[in-house]
């Protein structure tokens, strides 16, 4: 047993945890099961008042709200072709962008590269968000979601500071897509700044170099021996000749 643990329970575990694949299970499993609630009591939430079941006054109210569109209100209409088209396109982007993303991770994972864990984070939260939608427009139908067409429930209501109500599986998309281009941009400046710093560098010791060039070589002059003075080399001559 110990060593099932050890050999097989542990590794395993450590690499669940820092995949980051638990964080996208956990955050899907909370848009379903609220989304689900929600649906189940939509006619005691209609009934509260005309914004819902106000949790904080002016500010917060959990809301019954069915999108046939995509976020923000984007939608190619409410006629019956507005609708199949918004299906159709939102249910085909979301499996591109999910099978893209997982084909991305998996990639990643066996590459000499691999993603940091913040990177993995991101990637989680955008798929929990993409893949609970894509649940929504799959799954749910009219006759359950108490409505003319199928689409994705949305019931967070911030009506103080957000014209749109929007759910988890929204949130986690948004704040996936802001961490990675928020990280982008800081990685990006870094390297920019490193770039600029090898410049710099590579400027001031061409620059070293050619002043080095620049100043003439200094040649250190050997002293020169004293030549005989001209009237000893007579008086030499003349003694040598008188011998």
């Amino acid at each position: 047993m110990n060593d099932f643990i050890n050999n097989k329970l542990k590794p395993w575990s450590i690499w669940f945890f820092k995949s980051f694949i638990w964080l996208g299970l956990l955050m899907l499993v909370i848009d379903i099961v609220s989304k689900n609630l929600v649906v189940a009591n939509r006619e005691f939430i209609r009934g509260s008042s005309s914004q819902g079941i106000v949790l904080i006054p002016n500010f917060l109210a959990i809301s019954y709200v069915i999108n046939t569109g995509a976020a923000f209100g984007l939608s190619a209409g409410d006629s019956e072709a507005g609708y199949m088209v918004n299906r159709i396109i939102y249910i085909v982007l979301a499996v591109v962008a999910s099978g893209f993303l997982i084909f991305f991770y998996a990639r990643k994972y066996k590459s000499k590269n691999p993603l940091s864990m913040y990177y993995k984070a991101c990637i989680m939260l955008i798929l929990a968000g993409a893949i609970g939608n894509l649940i929504d427009r799959i799954a749910y139908t009219p006759e359950y979601l108490g409505n003319k067409y199928n689409g994705v429930v949305d019931w967070i209501n911030f009506f103080g500071i957000w014209a749109y109500n929007f759910n988890i599986a929204d949130s986690c998309l948004v704040i996936g897509v802001i961490m990675t281009v928020v990280m982008l941009i800081i990685e990006e400046v870094k390297d920019s700044r490193k770039r600029n710093a090898t410049i710099r560098k590579n400027i001031a010791a061409e620059k070293a170099k050619q002043e080095s060039k620049a100043v003439p070589e200094v040649v250190e002059e050997k002293p020169v021996e004293n030549a005989p003075d001209a009237e000893e080399s007579k008086r030499e001559a003349v003694e040598d000749t008188g011998k």
